[in-house]
């Protein structure tokens, strides 16, 4: 299991019985302008974007330009002209990569095109949707794996295709053994009053298994990572997980920590990685790491042996409470052992990004990265993490996020994902911004403390987790649409993502100023009110309901000293220590230490 993010929860509730307070979150600085003067950006940077070809950056910023910024005489007449060529220039280099079957290029350029179309509908844009592109790229799959395709038709509309399309993936499933899509399949075909394939129809019947029957679908993850001196004493250096195979082709799923070191550029040691099937448990398979995701914990792995049998994703996102559900692992290296219990909870915020459900299925280490099935044996969610000191208390990644990040994965290598630059709070009135970092996307585009974010790629948001899917479905560099609420005006915005760091917050708070900082890790606004030789002077202006800062009794108008700020790069936490005057507390002066794990929740 991830005992990274098991310690991450432990020292969450040893702060919390130790009185210290304990959050995470994003920040927040001054407010910045709505518009960029010529001066910060030239018509000559516009002018230089254009001529490289990035052409996203030059519709992002020719809509930020004061309207009263005109290009000096001689250059081009206006700023519409790089406007409207830019976009030809998009449109044209969509087409390109749609008639040589660059599927990723074609998918990344049609989304910002159809951001485009979102804020300007009277730009008409003929656009392919990403389910026709899914279609052609599984006619020319070539030497690709059509898989990560093919599960797209899980959740995709299907009734408007035509009956030769729907049979062509119908047989396709049943070549690629997936029983969740073919039984999808099988539903629209005989709605249409279709006679199924012999083969389908076969397929269909048997594909339903009990979770003891899937464990041929299970694999034992190996990474030999060669001795450690403990004491003067050389010990085998060994890491145990779990995975599950997806693929015929030798495709299988795990966590991304149990082979962080066959791919984290800090890691110097040895390291090799084998997989054992789980009938020939002696064997160990040379495997190799063809995506990962650290902010996910997953990875795709890849052997060169056949898999006798495959899991299939659950096409049930719903997943409740009490539900029954199995495991499949190798605790302590002991394989094919298969645990049960109940989904506990779900909507838990353990990720950076996405939710996870807690369980109380029996896991341990060695359980990592291996399947967690419904009773029908398909599969639901990825084991990653439990919780030594408490029995029962376990987490699972839902299989809905491994699906959204599945091409991403079989792309290869280190799977990247947007960031535009902000953290939220979830308020009555929707998603209000509480930190804009420095240089990021959002404070490019002028986005400040208290805007409320009211729409994004076109679907009003007031939750962040209705975000986050819709934020993984882009690629950095991509543009997004996005409406914006200040002081009750709408406000419309395309903003071009920049590659999410793996922990946005670990070098912000090295660099950003604490008073900024203060309200996504500690949940309070606060005011810079005077410095001293050895420590500043704030007073609190605003507590966010829920958050660390009210939980230790903090109110506005509080004054304080901040003594000591710190930020310590493993485990990722940032430390301040105050002297604080509360007014609930008669306004006696106290010490305050607080502590913010650096991984948080809501910075988009």
């Amino acid at each position: 299991m991830n005992y990274d993010a098991a310690k991450r929860a432990s020292v969450l509730i040893f702060l919390f019985v130790s009185t210290i307070a304990y959050i995470g979150c994003s920040s927040g600085p001054e407010p910045r302008g709505e518009s960029k003067p010529l001066s910060e950006v030239t018509y000559q940077g516009i002018e230089d974007a254009f001529e490289a070809g990035r052409y996203e950056e030059v519709i992002q910023e020719v809509q930020l330009l004061d309207p009263a910024s005109q290009p000096q005489e001689g250059e081009h007449e206006n700023l519409d002209w790089f406007f409207t060529r830019s976009v030809e220039g998009l449109v044209d280099s969509y087409h390109k990569a749609v008639d040589s079957n660059d599927y990723y290029l074609a998918l990344s350029l049609g989304r910002s095109l159809a951001a485009l179309h979102i804020l300007h509908p009277e730009i008409d844009i003929d656009l392919l949707d990403e389910r026709e592109l899914a279609l052609r790229k599984l006619e020319e799959a070539g030497d690709d794996s059509p898989v990560p395709f093919l599960n797209r038709f899980l959740f995709e509309e299907i009734d408007d295709l035509s009956d030769a399309q729907i049979e062509e993936i119908a047989a396709l499933s049943v070549a690629e053994a997936n029983g969740s899509v073919a039984a999808r399949i099988a539903g629209e075909l005989q709605n249409r009053g279709k006679t199924l394939d012999s083969s389908l129809s076969s397929f269909i019947n048997g594909r339903k298994r009990s979770p003891e029957e899937q464990l041929p679908a299970v694999a034992t993850v190996w990474v030999n990572r060669g001795m450690t001196i403990t004491g003067g004493v050389g010990l085998p250096d060994r890491v145990i997980g779990s995975g599950f195979f997806i693929d015929r082709r030798g495709y299988l799923i795990t966590n991304y920590h149990v082979i962080a070191s066959e791919v984290d550029p800090s890691y110097e040691g040895y390291s090799r990685l084998y997989v054992k099937f789980s009938d020939d448990s002696d064997t160990r398979i040379p495997a190799r790491v063809v995506g990962y995701s650290k902010t996910f914990d997953l990875a795709l792995l890849k052997t060169e042996r056949e898999p006798k049998q495959l899991l299939s994703f659950s096409p049930d996102k719903t997943i409740h409470v009490g539900e029954k559900i199995f495991a499949i692992g190798s605790p302590g290296g002991l394989e094919n052992t298969l645990t049960a219990g109940i989904v506990s909870s779900t909507g838990r915020k353990f990720l950076q990004l996405g939710d996870v459900f807690q369980v109380d299925v029996p896991i341990n280490h060695g359980n990592s990265g291996g399947p967690l099935l419904n009773a029908s044996g398909e599969l639901i969610g990825i084991v990653f993490a439990g919780i030594e000191q408490f029995e029962g208390i376990n987490f699972a990644i839902p299989s809905e996020w491994a699906l959204l990040l599945l091409e991403k994965l079989y792309k290869g290598g280190d799977t990247p994902l947007p960031s535009i630059g902000f953290a939220v709070r979830e308020t009555q009135e929707g998603l209000s911004v509480i930190y804009v970092a420095p240089g990021s996307p959002a404070e490019n585009v002028g986005i400040r403390y208290g805007d409320l974010l009211t729409e994004f790629d076109g679907t009003k948001v007031n939750k962040l987790i209705q975000v986050h899917p819709l934020l993984i479905n882009h690629a950095p560099g991509e543009l997004v649409a996005t409406r914006w609420l200040r002081d009750g005006q709408e406000r419309s915005l395309l903003i071009r993502m920049e590659k999410r760091k793996p922990t946005p917050f670990l070098p912000l708070a090295k660099i950003d100023r604490p008073e900024d900082l203060f309200p996504p890790l500690f949940g309070m606004r606060v005011e810079l009110i005077g410095g001293g030789l050895f420590s500043d002077r704030y007073q609190v202006q605003e507590v966010f309901s829920g958050s660390s800062a009210d939980e230790t009794g903090f109110s506005p108008l509080d004054p304080f000293t901040l003594q000591k700020w710190q930020v310590i790069d493993d485990p990722g936490v940032v430390v301040a220590v105050l002297r604080i005057k509360k007014r609930k507390a008669g306004f006696l002066e106290s010490g305050v230490q607080m502590a913010s794990y650096l991984e948080t929740t809501n910075f988009l």
